[in-house]
């Protein structure tokens, strides 16, 4: 996917303006659509389409909304008093390594005295002189035309990109039919020709068994598809899809029951929240939140993965895997640099140093 000059030109002056703003791709779209939000957080105008970001752990109904209030073209042509750069930046630094094996170790104990899963994430934090931001977004929507890909701003989350494969809730409001999937286990694609082994289905089956729980517990019908493979990148997955029928009213209300899935925290998921707020250094932000468009026909929410936080200068890569009682930390911690390898090398090839 290459980006028109109007749509690259939109981008680079809502980042010199600090206007929240809005690039995604659906799977299959043949171009990004891109709008902007100048009077975030109202809206003055528009056709009644948002894309949606909440943080992690934070519910659907406090979620940032960025309002498609113009389009690229109007952005352009319209006069804005420049507000002067801002390049606030996080503080956090790249995940060490010690510190993640040693937490993740005791994980693990605690995982097969007690049973469950613990999604364990680290941070991969890359310096230059200058990223070329549209460069590397252009790049990484190409690479993954399977996935829903995005890039966004608001003065409250920072700029991030991403490509999330991970539905947590489509839903077309016509139908009144919805889709959501179980999502988990990882290895390389060179995999491809053996067997699953049996940590990965574990992992994926827990999935499937909490989504079994929230969907039932939300009184909706819905039918379980059969595993499947799926290719990412350089990496695959196994997944379950979930398709029913539900009420636009119940919206909020299933992606809060299954947001954040084990496949993001772990199970219980209680526990597993607490574990990771005790042995993770570094805030998730947006990382393993929800992102998404309403655009009144239809809702469609992500989980946001596969994700970094750019500015200027610097970028945040966000990755993480489930920890299960079979686990072993330095297998997590390569893990972990596998999923971040393709988007370290797309944004390495867009800086300078």
């Amino acid at each position: 996917m290459i980006f028109t000059h109007l749509t690259a030109s939109a981008v680079k002056r809502s980042l010199e303006m600090n206007i929240p703003f809005a690039l995604y791709a659906f799977p299959g779209d043949e171009a990004p659509t891109f709008f902007a939000n100048p009077s975030y957080p109202r809206s003055e105008t528009g056709c009644g389409r948002q894309f949606v970001v909440a943080l992690w752990l934070e519910p659907y109904r406090s979620a940032r909304v960025i309002a498609d209030e113009c389009d690229a073209a109007t952005l352009m042509a319209m006069h804005l008093d420049n507000p002067g750069s801002s390049d606030v930046v996080p503080i956090a630094g790249s995940t060490d390594k010690n510190t993640y094996l040693d937490g993740v170790g005791s994980v693990v104990n605690r995982l097969r005295h007690e049973g469950g899963k613990t999604v364990i994430s680290s941070v991969i934090r890359l310096d230059y002189d200058a990223i070329d931001i549209v460069s590397a977004a252009d790049d990484y929507f190409s690479i993954h035309p399977e996935a829903f890909c995005y890039l966004y701003f608001t003065p409250d989350t920072g700029l991030w990109l991403g490509a999330s494969p991970e539905i947590i809730y489509a839903f077309d409001k016509r139908a009144g039919k919805f889709k959501t999937m179980a999502f988990a286990g990882t290895r390389s694609v060179e995999m491809n020709d053996k067997p699953w082994d049996s940590k990965n289905i574990r992992e994926q089956r827990i999935v499937a068994d909490y989504i079994v729980d929230r969907l039932s517990a939300c009184n909706v019908k819905f039918d379980e598809k059969p595993v499947i493979t799926v290719d990412y990148g350089n990496i695959q997955h196994l997944c379950t899809f979930f398709e029913g029928e539900a009420s636009p009213s119940l919206t909020r209300k299933i992606v809060d029951s299954l947001n954040p899935t084990p496949a993001l925290a772990g199970y219980p998921t209680a526990v597993a929240i607490d574990e990771i707020a005790r042995v993770e250094s570094h805030k998730r932000e947006c990382y393993g939140g929800i992102v998404g468009v309403d655009d009144g026909s239809a809702t469609r929410i992500y989980v946001n993965l596969r994700c970094v936080r750019l500015s200027r200068r610097s970028a945040w890569l966000y990755a993480g895997g489930g920890i299960t009682a079979a686990s072993e930390p330095e297998d997590e911690w390569t893990e972990t640099r596998l999923k971040s390898k393709l988007l370290k090398s797309i944004i390495e090839k867009s800086a300078k140093r």
